[in-house]
């Protein structure tokens, strides 16, 4: 049973079971063998029940059992859907059965009728010149939950694989070495060559071991990270992929071309 349907179709704020003795005294039989037939208090039967026949019920007598009951043969004060649904279970609906699937709530909405409204007097003049309560609704995404259903749905062992489209950067330069002018100069030119052109960069000129740099910026989980090292004495750089991991030695005039024909 499904405590919350069974407690909305009784109006009841909370349900508990009965003890053995409030069983005993009901059915006047031990817990186990209770049964609508011949029970002389209110049945309440879930809807699934209406497609069952010759089923097997407690007796309300201990250690009896009646066989091939049939809804039939007792009358039910309520009939309604109050039964936990289970995968398999099948939809009143199209008839088939159901599954579960695993789900992200990154936003909701609530239905708040006319109650906020007429607390504060908010109405409106219908067609007839009549005042009216508001009908109000709340409806949000939360920015907080998009980013952990990123999290849950983009990731592996090292961090966030962001995607491109919703990064908070596109592309990381990194210079191994702040120490050195050369592999410097060259990163904060492509750093602003690549901001001038629009495109959400970062430049990690923190005075880090190279290894830590790579490790952080996997961790952030950005598309796209270029690294300035020794091979810039030669104009190439390393451009790298988070998600596939694929490492290639590019020139680095070609780092704008490549991240513009990326992100569009």
């Amino acid at each position: 049973m499904n405590e919350t349907k069974a407690g909305k179709l009784l109006g009841a704020l909370e349900l508990t079971l009965a003890t053995p003795e409030q069983v005993q005294e009901a059915t006047k039989a031990a817990v186990g063998f209770a049964g609508p037939v011949g029970l002389d208090i209110p049945v309440i039967l879930d809807r699934q029940v209406l497609k069952k026949k010759n089923f097997i019920i407690g007796a309300n007598e201990t250690d009896h059992h009646f066989l091939n009951v049939n809804v039939t043969d007792f009358e039910p004060w309520k009939v309604a859907d109050i039964s936990q649904v289970r995968e398999g279970d099948i939809c009143p609906n199209c008839g088939e059965p159901l599954a579960f699937e695993h789900g992200i709530e990154v936003g909701n909405l609530f239905k708040l009728g006319t109650k906020y409204a007429e607390s504060m007097d908010l109405k409106y003049l219908d067609e007839n010149n009549q005042l009216q309560p508001v009908w109000m609704g709340s409806y949000g995404i939360g920015l907080e939950r998009c980013m952990a259903a990123v999290a849950d749905q983009h990731h592996d062992e090292a961090g966030l694989i962001w995607p491109l489209e919703i990064a908070p950067f596109q592309i990381a330069i990194v210079p191994v070495s702040m120490k050195n002018e050369t592999q410097a100069k060259a990163a904060l030119k492509l750093y602003e060559d690549l901001k001038a052109a629009g495109v959400q960069v970062v430049l990690d000129d923190r005075p880090e071991r190279a290894g830590v740099k790579f490790k952080d910026m996997e961790l952030i989980g950005i598309p796209y990270r270029v690294t300035v090292g020794r091979g810039i004495d030669s104009g190439m750089v390393e451009w790298t992929e988070r998600e596939s991991g694929v490492r290639e030695e590019i020139p680095v005039d070609m780092v704008k071309e490549r991240i513009l024909s990326l992100i569009g």
